[in-house]
């Protein structure tokens, strides 16, 4: 049954067929659906076979006579015979040819110009209109379709025995060249930690995809890998990775399961083909002299978990091998994707994309009230979209209202480009987000600082913060692949592009990129890019808004809205370092530079530099809380206790909110104890103040700080 069902989604989508629940890859429907009514074939009065039919001004009755009219001159009459609620029948040059109800109760009457095509193709190769129907594949769109054979406009395709394929050699084979491969481990330059990553790695290429978190690698992401060169830089040429790169190259090739072929009338080939590797992966492919095409599943986004499953089918050069694709400078031509058999979405090279924004949305909900969606999920979240893989998971490139975005080819030359055709194509966090839903792939940094691109895993890592372009160079496939921090920075370099203030948020073991929009709405947006959903928080102050957006990743954790933990990197250094800086960086563009300088003084420790632009910023009236604080750090620093604990209290003295002024104050004890080496007036100045804080302030504010009081110390 499972080939019948294969075959309907490639072929045919009728009303009643029903979703796939199989993993993605896979097209498949569940049932065929009801059969239809059996239907007396006496012939009736135009009248009474009217009765039957859907109801369509595109149906006429003239003189005795039914006709299906298009209305811009071409026509073609309806058979006389009964048709219940089944298939009514047409009046052809092949006899009385059934077809399916839907088409004329949807009124398809584009069909009715590309009937004469396929009657005469018929016609030709001499057959009748006995046990033929008009359908509508997605793949083989408007043909004439028996059990044993299909006409398309090209010419007749006939079922045909296909071998019996089975592919458990080519699992076994891989398997040894897998257990080669770990033995051979002890031959490279690896140490212990280096081969137990590696080790995990391999382990995992003889398995299927289905049964791994977000966070692991999966096979099918682990064969991609090897396939395009991962193994080279532990193992070079050694015999066995050779062996095992050719095991997973024979299993990955897809041989028919299912076939029908055929010749065109000048005697060139035609086949439509079920193929599928030895992992059940694959589709149905359909190759003509004049097209080439593939169907498969919708591939899944990586943090949107109730997205329903939707067939993808694709359209490449004609003459282009769509078992291999996507292979290097072969470009699709278009696209569509399709839930119960509507298209909700396509695209064209030539037309650009369009999408049925109902449809689109009750396969891809964004609502945040349902199950899968994040609460705090941004507006228009996974929009309307087009992602473009092969039979392998291999990505060719986004589909979207902004244009074709081809994937990422791992060469400095195209990071360069795709970091500038995202920044233009991808216009907001809605849309930057399924970079990370499909491109990035999460993985775990390397342990060893000599093999800066081998992937941890869980259990062994390091901590390397990847540059948008070394993040852009791991590109296998299409796919790159990182961490939390390095998507992060690749948001931010992209963001940074569109001319936004974005920051790189130091949340708890986390990191994620972030702006801030006031819109028209009069209220401050904040925008979360992550390994995860993207989101949004709504607020008319930002340093609310900004509150709702730390705090949704811990809520007992302090929040300063004048000192935000934020990720700098300043000369290429290894690793990103924390820092604090007020709110008024995502507000204010030239504020945000003139501070992230500030923070470089204190990278490279010219802080006397920070300290003359700090001084200039209060000169010039900018007596923000946040400047005082961070002059008061400066002096601190540099050994100047007097005037640090000087300047904090002033920061003290303009902070509004409790809590912030709460914090702030225990910060002013340290100073104050600080300077108390050259002035014992300020220990007891120290002391009192610790008493209100303990005493005093502390009973007042606990309620408010929640989880986070036990952070007072």
């Amino acid at each position: 049954m499972r080939s019948l069902s294969l075959l309907l989604i490639a072929l045919s989508l009728p009303v009643w067929a029903v979703e796939s629940t199989v993993p993605s890859g896979t097209p498949e429907t569940h049932a065929e659906g009801p059969a239809a009514p059996m239907v007396d074939h006496a012939e009736l009065t135009a009248e009474q076979v009217l009765e039957q039919l859907p109801k369509s001004s595109a149906i006429q009755l003239q003189t005795g006579k039914l006709w299906w009219d298009d209305g811009h001159g071409a026509r073609i009459g309806i058979a006389l015979v009964a048709c219940g609620q089944g298939n009514p029948s047409l009046d052809t040059a092949i006899g009385d040819l059934p077809i399916d109800r839907k088409l004329l109760a949807d009124g398809r009457t584009d069909v009715i110009s590309r009937l004469p095509a396929l009657i005469a193709t018929a016609k030709a190769a001499g057959l009748k209109a006995d046990g033929f129907t008009v359908r509508e594949g997605i793949l083989t769109g408007i043909h004439l379709r028996s059990e044993p054979q299909i006409v398309i406009p090209e010419g007749v395709l006939t079922k045909t025995d296909t071998p019996a394929v089975k592919r458990v050699a080519e699992r076994e084979t891989l398997g040894t060249a897998v257990q080669g491969a770990v033995a051979a481990l002890a031959d490279t330059k690896l140490d212990d930690l280096g081969r137990k990553c590696v080790e995990d790695v391999l382990k995992r290429l003889d398995s299927e995809d289905g049964k791994q978190a977000v966070d692991e690698v999966a096979p099918s992401f682990a064969r991609r890998l090897v396939r395009f060169g991962y193994l080279d830089q532990f193992f070079g040429d050694h015999g066995k990775a050779v062996a095992l790169i050719a095991a997973i190259n024979a299993s990955n090739v897809f041989k028919p399961v299912m076939r029908f072929a055929g010749k065109t009338a000048a005697g060139k080939p035609l086949l439509l083909a079920e193929v599928k590797n030895a992992f059940d992966l694959g589709g149905w492919i359909l190759v003509t002299p004049e097209r080439s095409s593939y169907t498969r599943m919708l591939p899944e986004p990586l943090y949107h978990w109730s997205m329903q499953p939707m067939n993808l089918v694709v359209d490449l050069p004609a003459g282009a091998d769509p078992t291999t694709f996507p292979d290097a400078g072969v470009v699709p031509t278009g696209a569509r994707l399709f839930r119960n058999g509507q298209q909700v979405a396509g695209w064209t090279k030539a037309s650009g994309f369009t999408a049925d924004k109902a449809l689109w949305r009750d396969a891809v909900p964004d609502d945040r009230r349902k199950q899968g969606v994040d609460k705090n999920a941004t507006t228009n979240f996974m929009p309307p979209h087009i992602v473009i893989a092969g039979f392998d998971g291999d990505l060719a490139g986004i589909a979207t209202t902004g244009g074709w975005l081809a994937a990422p080819a791992g060469t400095p030359t195209d990071s360069d480009r795709f970091l500038r055709e995202a920044a233009a194509q991808l216009p907001d966090a809605a849309h930057l987000d399924l970079i990370g839903e499909y491109i990035l792939s999460y993985t775990y940094d390397s342990p060893d600082s000599r093999f800066p691109l081998l992937i941890g895993n869980k259990q062994i890592k390091g901590d390397i913060h990847q540059t948008a372009a070394q993040t852009l160079s791991t590109a296998t496939g299409g796919v790159v692949h990182g961490d939390c921090d390095d998507l992060a920075e690749l948001y931010q370099t992209i963001a940074e592009k569109q001319g936004r203030t974005a920051i790189v948020l130091a949340l708890p073991s986390h990191a994620a990129n972030s702006w801030a929009e006031k819109q028209d709405d009069g209220k401050w947006h904040v925008f979360v890019l992550q390994t995860g959903p993207a989101l949004e928080f709504v607020d008319a102050e930002l340093p609310k808004a900004l509150e709702l957006a730390y705090k949704s990743f811990g809520a007992s954790e302090t929040f300063d809205p004048n000192g935000l933990g934020l990720l700098l990197r300043f000369s290429g250094e290894n690793t990103r370092s924390s820092w604090r800086l007020s709110w008024r960086i995502f507000a204010e563009p030239d504020y945000a530079k003139t501070m992230i300088e500030v923070q470089k003084d204190w990278h490279f420790q010219t802080y006397q530099r920070g300290i003359k632009t700090m001084q200039d910023l209060l000169a010039r009236g900018d007596t923000d809380t946040a400047n005082y604080r961070e002059l008061s750090g400066l002096y601190g620093f540099t050994g100047q206790y007097a005037e640090a604990a000087d300047f904090h209290a002033k920061a003290v003295a303009l902070t509004k909110e409790p809590e912030s002024r709460f914090f702030m104050q225990i910060e002013l004890l340290g100073h104050l104890f600080d300077a108390g080496s050259t002035d014992p007036a300020r220990i007891e100045q120290a002391k009192a103040l610790a008493k209100d804080l303990l005493e005093v302030q502390f009973p007042q504010v606990k309620a408010k700080l929640g989880p986070a009081a036990w952070s007072a110390g």
